[in-house]
Formats: structure tokens, sequence, C-alpha cells
């Protein structure tokens, strides 16, 4: 029966048999068969495996199962059972095709690679053998290779499509997008419905940011063929991109009604779920691709990102470490980012070694990896590890120069003191986050009848720098003319920062889960007039909600010392100091000053009254005490050397420090050594609750500035324990800020111009210590008097800005910078450009 067709026949005769004979092989087997031609691939494949656990040497048992997998979309799966059959049958040229495919269907490269070679070695004139040799090839980095393979394919037939494009899917690996687009354009014109070469054509507008462009020629591929579903799965992917969740959506349950097994589809579900914030959603999603093909390298690195998401660090490792023990099997872009991922969890865990370590085997994978570069910079210098430090420098502002992506913002910030480098670095970084205009939502109506409504939004809204700031400035608004909430997107402890804030917000509102459209649909639907980024480029920042036009005002406030480069952001709040007027240019915002100093601080805060002893914290009995408690990536060698040459002048004195990692302490040590200094002349204090650290200082006797990023918080933690600072004034916002305390608080003279003068201002405070006792009774007298710890005041600063801007806004007027000036009357604003409304 099963002969002659009568399949239905058939399949009832085999399980007459196995009610009979359950374990009968040969009925289970052909009952498979029957099934898989019915068109029930899944039930085949069940009965076909059940067969091969009685008889593991059927060798036509694992052909048949190989069928019913792949007609399920399991090439990985497909390509096991395959080799099983070679293993036991021989692999024919038949066998060796298949091979090639499956395994390529199913990314294991070197398989691939290894079939279509053997296939090639038999049949030199066959030229599907060649073509997939050399898509093995590209695949594996070795695209010179690859683009010979194409050629000689091209060479016997100079139509053959798949080649063709082929060849160009190569200049896209290789980044020669014109030559890509020029390509197909080529194979195009031989062949307009060829759907294939539509959908790679898209890839290469993608990459040059022609997204309608992009979107039309993936759905020109899905008019040619409906059921086209890699087309259907990269337009779900751009439309992701794009912020446009339903149309992605849509195209990715096509897909998974065409192949419900498919593996790409489902890593493509889990990246729609993921820009959601979905991630416990996503990594189903991803699992499910695994199971379905294992060396699928990007779902592993996609998992262990939802995992991480989720706070899951032990299953976000071992999704990492698999991608990486796979790295033989993938793209060597892909490796790289699966160590560059893997790095960020390790600082995330404080293991900086080895962040350090896979940074560096990351760029190595590909030295043109987004801010890969800029990363191992950064951690080499949190490290204090300062080899090949001005090669790497120079490199990175060459590249931000042009526009390029090595480094994010917030690493050039540590690089180069140079403004004019910082913008241009932070508006190609803003440029690659923008969101596309149709997907901003427009600016809500103002309603000038009622309270202001202020937006803080911050993932720093608990025990961290950030909320000691801003505390005391929040609590002394004006709950008559503004209306203040927090939109916390950090984590919700209760500790008593938090508990703080909660108290002094009008509403405290959780948006960890809403994605960055949704987030700033929050905002729009509580009716915020200004919204304030308090995180900017730094550490877990969210500029994309900002980038949906989250307000009708939109501010950068004192997370980020610098511009975003952006042009959602409409104001940055400064200083005189920070930003005086030659370095405006240098701001994609319009720079509001405030009077003293731009950062707020909070006069309530708590010193411990704690009396620590000098042995307890490892400190020598007399002696002099230079400190810097910065982050230690703030310290650079030039910075060091002069630290090293007061230690070698000023007989007996130490300098004490923040202990960030081991590793940093030991290579610190090593550099004092090389510089003719006792390494045990350095000191290390481990981290203390926030009222304790500022209680220690009481036995530092100077602490020593920083740059090109200067203590910030650091700095007034210093100043408000009394403990007298001196800093050198650079080019930059983050190399003023202590400048700016320091005038806000009085103390101009503890200001420099330059290295030398810092030097020698430092040198004789340590040696004239009648001198340094005048200064240190200076900054506690001014201490409580000078405008930087008045919070009042500040805060009424802080209101008039907000006023201004928000008056302009009411005037139907465009953002301009203003100063709000303080004549001892009350705060105005002063005029620069066009004047303020109101």
């Amino acid at each position: 029966r099963h002969q002659r067709g009568d399949l239905a026949g058939a399949a009832a005769d085999y399980q007459v048999v196995l009610r009979t004979e359950p374990g009968n092989v040969d009925a289970l087997h052909m009952l498979g068969v029957a099934r898989l031609q019915q068109g029930e691939a899944a039930e085949a494949s069940q009965l076909i495996e059940r067969a091969l656990t009685l008889q593991p040497a059927m060798a036509l048992a694992w052909r048949n199962l190989a069928a019913a997998r792949r007609a399920l979309g399991q090439a990985s799966g497909a390509a096991d059972a395959l080799q099983q059959f070679a293993n036991l049958a021989g692999a024919d040229e038949a066998t060796l095709a298949a091979l090639g495919e499956l395994n390529l269907q199913a990314g294991r490269m070197q398989p691939a690679h290894d079939a279509f070679r053997a296939l090639l070695a038999a049949q030199p004139q066959d030229l599907d053998a060649r073509l997939g040799l050399g898509i093995c090839e590209r695949e594996l980095g070795r695209t010179e290779q690859a683009a010979e393979h194409f050629r000689a394919v091209l060479t016997v037939d100079p139509g053959h499509l798949k080649a063709a494009s082929n060849l160009g899917i190569t200049w896209l690996a290789e980044n020669k997008n014109p030559q890509a687009l020029r390509q197909f354009d080529h194979v195009l014109s031989m062949a307009p419905d060829h759907a294939p070469a539509h959908n790679a054509r898209a890839l290469v507008l993608w990459n040059l940011k022609q997204l309608d462009a992009a979107e039309a020629a993936y759905s020109r591929a899905i008019e040619i063929d409906a059921d086209y579903v890699e087309a259907l799965t990269h337009r779900a992917a751009l439309r992701t991109a794009r912020g446009h969740h339903a149309g992605a959506h849509g195209d990715l349950q096509r897909s998974l009604q065409l192949q419900p097994e498919r593996a790409a589809t489902h890593n493509g579900m889990g990246a729609l779920l993921a820009a959601q914030r979905q991630f416990a959603a996503a990594t189903d999603h991803y699992q499910r691709a695994l199971r379905l093909q294992p060396e699928l390298v990007q779902a592993e690195i996609n998992l262990g990102v939802a995992e991480a998401a989720l706070d899951h660090l032990p299953q976000a490792m071992q999704a990492y470490d698999r991608a990486i023990a796979a790295r033989a099997q993938c793209a060597p872009h892909e490796a790289a980012m699966a160590y560059a991922n893997r790095s960020a969890l390790w600082m995330r865990m404080r293991r900086l070694a080895e962040a350090a370590a896979d940074a560096q085997a990351s760029l190595a994978l590909d030295p043109q990896q987004p801010y890969q570069a800029g990363n191992a910079f950064y951690l080499k210098q949190t490290l204090c590890d300062w080899s090949g430090r001005d090669e790497a420098a120079g490199r990175l502002v060459e590249d931000a120069l042009q526009g390029g992506s090595l480094a994010t913002p917030f690493v050039m910030l540590t690089v180069t003191d140079d403004p004019a480098v910082q913008l241009c670095s932070a508006r190609a970084f803003s440029a690659g986050l923008s969101i596309e205009p149709s997907a901003m939502r427009p600016a809500s109506r103002p309603d000038p009848e009622r309270r202001i409504r202020v937006a803080f939004v911050s993932a720093d809204l608990h025990e961290h720098a950030t909320a000691h700031l801003i505390a005391g400035l929040v609590e002394a608004l004006n709950k008559a003319r503004f209306e203040s909430m927090a939109l916390s997107y950090g984590p919700l402890n209760g500790d008593r920062y938090q508990q703080r804030l909660r108290r002094a917000f009008d509403r405290f509102i959780d948006i960890r889960e809403q994605s960055d459209a949704q987030a700033a649909a929050t905002m729009q639907t509580l009716g915020i007039d200004i919204a304030i980024d308090l995180k900017g480029y730094t550490h877990d920042g969210r500029v994309g909600i900002f980038g949906h036009r989250a307000a009708p005002v939109q501010v950068s406030y004192l997370g980020y010392p610098g511009t975003s480069g952006s042009p959602q952001m409409d104001y940055l709040l400064a200083d005189a100091t920070t930003v005086p007027e030659h370095l405006a240019a240098q701001f994609s915002e319009q720079v509001v000053r405030l009077p003293d100093s731009y950062q707020c601080n909070d006069a309530a805060r708590a010193v411990s009254p704690r009396g620590f002893s000098r042995a307890e914290l490892g400190l020598p009995h007399t002696g002099f005490v230079f400190c810097c408690f910065n982050n230690s990536y703030k310290i650079t060698p030039a910075v060091f050397d002069i630290w090293m040459r007061l230690l070698s002048k000023v007989e007996g004195s130490v300098l004490w420090l923040l202990e960030d990692h081991p590793q940093t302490a030991h290579n610190l040590r090593r550099e004092a050594q090389a510089r003719g200094v006792d390494p045990a002349r350095l000191v290390f204090a481990a981290r203390l609750p926030v009222d304790e650290h500022l209680g220690r200082q009481r036995l530092a006797d100077l602490f020593l500035d920083t740059w090109p990023v200067n203590a910030h918080t650091t700095a007034s933690d210093a100043l408000w324990a009394g403990l007298p600072l001196v800093t050198m004034r650079g080019g930059a916002f983050a190399a003023r800020v202590a400048s700016s305390l320091l005038q806000a608080i009085g103390l101009h003279h503890c200001i420099t111009s330059n290295a030398a003068a810092y030097e020698n201002l430092a040198l004789s405070l340590a040696l004239e210590p009648d001198r340094l006792a005048l200064l240190r009774a200076e900054l506690v007298r001014k201490r409580t008097s000078a405008p930087l710890f008045d919070t009042t005041r500040f805060t009424r600063h802080f209101e008039h800005a907000l006023q201004g801007m928000h008056d302009r806004r009411l005037a139907g007027l465009p953002p301009t910078a203003f100063d709000v000036v303080d004549d001892g009357s009350g705060p105005s604003q002063g005029r620069r450009g066009s004047p303020p409304a109101g």
C-alpha cells in the first residue's frame, strides 16, 4: 500500500502492527515516513526517533529523520541526523551537498565549510558547492577568499544570481556599503523580481541609515514572495529598531505561522520583547531558539543581555560563556560581541581584571566594533594600567573628530579635555540613538493655570551620589509653583535616601519595565512640562526616553558633565565657570547659567561624629596626608607624576586613595615604585557609608584634584567635611567642576590654571602649616555662609531657571540661552541672545 501511494491505508496497517508489537522498529520507521509524506513532520520525527532508539544503526532511518527535521525547520537537528547517516553509509555527493546546506542554515560554518570543500574536491565544476564554500568563508571572516569563490562562479555563469548577490553581501560584510549597493542594483537589473537581492539590498540601505528605503526594499521582497520568512524576520528587526513595534510583531507572527520552529524568528521575537522591556518573555523565545538551533550565537548573546536586565547574573554569565565556547563556529563579529557583553557583566560584578581581558579579546576580534575600543581604554584607566595610553587616546580623538563610534561620549570625557572633540563624539552617539520624527510624540499644550510639572528622570534615586546632591533641592522646591515627580528606572530598594526622596517628591513613579516610548507616553499622560535628565550618557542612562520628546521642555542636568549632542535636549544647566561664554558654542543645548555653582548641595547631610584614629584607617601616626577619593579612572599618568613628586618633596607624607579594586592598588604601587617612591606611602581606603566617609576626611590635610575629569560630588564632600582642595581648571565642563565649587564657596585662590601652578600650590600648602591652617579655618567659616551649601538659595535660582524655560514655552518661543542672576534682592534673568519670555 505504501509503495502504491496509499498512505492512509499503509499508516493504518503500521499502527495495527504497533498495537501488537510496540517495539517493531520497521513499523515505527515506516509509519514515520508515511506521516512525513502526509505532511505531519512533527509526528514523523517522534516515530523515527523511537525507532532509532531501539536500533541506532539503521542508516536509512537517520536520513529520513533528517528529512523530517528539515521539514520542521530544525536545521541543526537535521544536520546531526544526516551526519549519522553519513557515518553509517558514507557520504555521497548528494549527502555532502545536503550536509553543507543544513549546517549553513544552522550557522555551523566550519562543518558546512568542510562538507562543501569535500564536495568540491569530488566535483570541481559544481557551482553550488563553490557558492556554499564562499558563503562559509565569508561568515568565518575570510572575505577575500569568499569573493574569489563568487567571482569564480560568475566567470562560468555571469548571470548566476546567487553568486552575484553573495558578492554584494561580501562587500556588505566588509562595510563597503556603496559598493554593495551597486552590486545589488546590478543583480536587480538582471532580475527585477529577485526577492533575495531586494532583501540584501535592504540591509545595505539600513546600514546607510536610509530607513524608509530599507523598509520599502524588504516590503518589495515580501511582495514578490509572500512566504519569504527571512525577509519578514529582517523587516521585523528593522521595525523593532525604528520603534514600530506593532508592525514588527505582525511580521514575526506571520513568520512563525509559516515556520513555527524557525530559530531566527524566535530570536527576533525575543529582540522585539526586549525592546519593549519584557525581558522575561524575551528569554522564553531566546531559549526556544537555542533549543531549535543550539549554535545560534546571536540568540545566546541576546539571552545573556535579557538575563542581565533581569538581574539574573549567573544565568547571563552562562549564556555568554556558551557563546564564547562556540566562537569557532560563528562569525568573528559575533564572538567579539559575546566577549564585549561578558566584559560589561564582569564590570557590573566589579571583576575589573576579567572585564579588561574580555574587552581586549573583543577588540582583537573586531577592532571597529562600536564603542569597544573606548570600553577597553576606560577599563585600563580604571585599573590604572597606563600601557599604550597615549596612542589609544590619540586614536579615539581622531575617530571622534571623524564622527566615528569607537568610544561613548562618557569615555571621551576621560580621554580629552577638548570640548570640541567631546561635542563631535556626543553628536555621533546621539545620531546613532536618534528616534525617527514619526515616532516622536507631539508636545502637549502647556497649561498656564496649574503648577509647573517637573519630572526628574534617573536610575540613581537611592543611596547614590546624585541622590545625596538633589535630596535637599527637591525638599526645598516651592510646592505652590512646582509639582515634582520622580521617574525612576533604577533599583527600588527602599534605602534611607530612597525613602527620603519618596517623601520629598509629589509622586514617585517606577518606569523600569517601560520601554523608552512607553516612558515618554507616561510623561505625556502626566502632563509633564519640564523633564530633567539626571543621567545623560553615564552608566545605565536612558537618553532614548528624551529622544521620543517626553516633555515640551527637556533639560540635561547634573549627572553628565558635558553636552548631549542631541537636538532633543533643549537646555543644559551650568554656571559661568563650567560653561563660560566662549565655550557655549561647544554645546548643542541652550545653556542656562545659574549664579554661584550649577551643582546643588544638601546642607542637611550628616557628617559622622565618630572619632576615627589614623591607625585604624592605615595612616601613619604622623606625617602630612594628601588625599584623593576620586574613582580610579580619573587618575592619569600626568596627575600621578605630580603626586609622586609631592611625596618625594614632603618628608613623611602619604597619599590616601580610594580602594576601587585590588589590581588598581597593585598597579598604582608599581607606578609609585617606578617613580622612586616607596609603594607603602600609598594608603588605600575602603568604601564606607557616606556619613562615615565624610567624617574620616578630617584626618586628611589636603585633597588633590584630577583632570581631565575633576572631583564632582567627591569635591563637595571634601569641602563639606572641611577638607581644603586644590584643583586645576581645565578646558571642558568635566575639568571645571571643582573650580565652580571653589568659586561658590569663596576659595578661588585654590584654583590654578596649569599643572605647574597646581603642583606649586599643593607643595607650598604642605610645607607651610600656618598657611594651610588659615585655609582650613577659612573653609570652615565659609562652609555655612557661602552660597555653595545654601540649599534654599540654590533652589530659588533653580526654580527661576525652570520658570524662564516654561515662560518661553507658554509664549510659543523656542529655547534660548539666558543667565539667572542674583543681585541680593532675589534671582532674575539676565539676557543673552533673545530675552526669555515673562
